[in-house]
């Protein structure tokens, strides 16, 4: 097997060829380069340097990948006998997948490096990569991908699409008015085009073509968007030397009450309030998962990358029709979690709905005989244990305190009756009830605004009075 030398042509014309380059180029060939269009194939023509091009390779694929894959198969044929010269635009360790394939193939390569396309453009934006660069490739971009703390490049925005793709990120993250550089052709002496224009201008201005990047400087406004990052510097600092005393000195146990009401406001929030309240609301609680995550990195117990692999293993492993290509099952999910965590009886499975407030526990246990087909035929049935469950009530309370134990063991099977008798409805027992207490508070504001206008102190009025004015406003409802 020969030996592949690997050589990268530089960024624009034959004034960017190294001395290492020009000496593979009037060397023994065979020459092969992976396109010709490229502005040093023109030395090549001047000094009748034969050379075989893979641009035909290009016409009879349909992906890039797939012509990625075929040029290196065909270098790899080409060496098996003899060492072979292979030219690439730019330097071969940067945005070339022709020599990544090469290195995985364990084929011998010897690699001539070159000026990168990178360097031209730090020149045109005269930016510093050492404060933080990164370099994306605009053929696989997604908004994700962008970064508002560091300068990023992207690069291969050789058509529309991509452009568009790329505002609409662009501007949905820095905004619409935020500076960016539309690079074409960047140091090829006489082509070179540069549009420094606002975001939402990039795809109004120059054509495209694929020499064509982006170049996007961070943000520097403190009032703009914010990411997830910020929020980890936020919840550190507050956590930190200087830190919050309040929020220095919380542990798990301490905050974990706060995850709860922090979900329960944001599902209000959900169902009564405006946009910006269920967006304040869901930033809440991503708080308290910082925060525990900050404590557990502190105390050496986990960071917030386990919590995000975590979820993320948990939702590909109970998702194989998506991200394995099998079929949906029934009852999928359920099955799949039960297995992980050997969980095979059903009254186990009943005992893993565990960590909710007692109406949803309730509900979801309700939920789950149901599906085995204990549940009461017709409605009267469960009206007729309402009934029960009252009159055992009652006698438990006949009883006195003495048999504590037992009413509050009846108020319990009144309560569970009652939320099956819910259940069975089609109703949500902790909605249900959520609306009874919403209306009892706007009767006793009524009740209130009444005792106001009578100039009576409504709170030192006393059970007869107070029952009075609830009668009064119940009847005027």
């Amino acid at each position: 097997m020969g030996k592949i030398h690997v050589i990268g042509l530089g960024p624009s014309d034959e004034k960017a060829l190294t001395l290492g380059a020009l000496e593979q180029i009037h060397g023994k060939g065979p020459h092969f380069i992976r396109t010709k269009y490229h502005e040093t194939i023109t030395y090549f023509e001047k000094h009748n340097i034969p050379y075989t091009s893979f641009d035909y390779i290009y016409e009879e694929e349909d992906s890039f990948d797939d012509i990625y894959k075929r040029v290196v198969n065909e270098l790899l044929t080409e060496s098996k006998e003899r060492d072979i010269n292979y030219y690439v635009p730019g330097n071969p360790f940067i945005a070339e997948k022709t020599v990544a394939l090469l290195l995985e193939s364990g084929v011998e390569l010897e690699i001539v490096p070159g000026m990168s396309f990178i360097e031209p453009i730090l020149g045109i934006v005269k930016r510093d990569p050492v404060e933080g660069l990164q370099i994306i490739d605009g053929d696989s971009f997604h908004r994700l991908d962008l970064d508002i703390h560091r300068d990023t490049m992207i690069t291969q925005v050789y058509n529309s699409r991509i452009l568009s793709q790329c505002k609409i990120a662009i501007t949905e993250l820095y905004g619409d008015n935020h500076y960016v550089y539309l690079i074409k052709d960047g140091g090829i002496p006489g082509k070179e085009e540069v549009a420094h224009i606002p975001a939402h201008s990039l795809d109004q201005s120059l054509s495209v073509n694929h020499q064509t990047s982006i170049y996007l400087p961070k943000r520097k406004d403190q009032d703009g968007l914010k990411d997830w990052k910020d929020l980890y510097l936020v919840t550190e600092a507050l956590r930190g030397e200087y830190g919050c005393p309040w929020d220095m000195e919380q542990t798990h146990e301490s905050i974990a009450g706060d995850l709860i009401e922090e979900a329960y406001e944001t599902v209000h929030a959900l169902r009564y309030g405006s946009l910006d309240d269920f967006i304040e609301e869901l930033g809440d609680v991503l708080f308290q998962i910082f925060f525990h995550s900050q404590i557990g990195y502190e105390e050496g117990e986990f960071f917030l990358e386990d919590v995000i692999t975590s979820v993320t293993n948990k939702l590909i492993y109970r998702h194989p029709h998506v991200f394995q290509g099998t079929s949906l099952e029934d009852n999928q999910w359920d099955r799949l979690k039960y297995e992980k965590k050997d969980i095979y009886s059903f009254s186990d499975k009943l005992k893993d709905i565990v960590g909710l407030p007692a109406l949803l526990r309730c509900g979801k246990v309700i939920d789950k005989v149901t599906k085995i087909g204990f549940q009461w035929e017709e409605v009267e049935g469960i009206l007729e244990k309402v009934q029960e469950e009252y009159c055992e009530v009652v006698e438990a309370i006949g009883e006195g305190k003495e048999h504590e134990e037992h009413l509050i063991e009846e108020l319990g099977d009144l309560l569970f009756t009652c939320t099956n008798l819910c259940r069975y409805l089609g109703y949500n027992a902790e909605d249900i009830l959520q609306q009874s207490t919403d209306k009892f508070i706007r009767r006793f504001e009524k009740m209130e605004d009444l005792a106001n206008k009578r100039n009576l102190e409504f709170e030192s009025l006393g059970l007869e009075k107070l029952d009075s004015l609830w009668n009064e406003v119940k009847e005027n409802s």
